[in-house]
């Protein structure tokens, strides 16, 4: 299994494809917005590091 990683703002697939060789990627799908507060809690609960 994967480490488990969140990108808090979107990023091109350029930029996360070679990620998701060595790590399950979660990713906010904004550009222009803040993941709100209680979005980011639930999500790094579930990374690794």
């Amino acid at each position: 299994m994967k480490p488990r990683i969140y990108i808090t703002r979107k990023l091109d697939n350029q930029a996360v494809n070679p990620l998701q060789k060595n790590f399950d990627v979660g990713m906010w799908e904004s550009e222009s917005e803040s993941v709100p507060r209680d979005i980011l809690l639930q999500e790094v609960v579930e990374v690794d590091g």
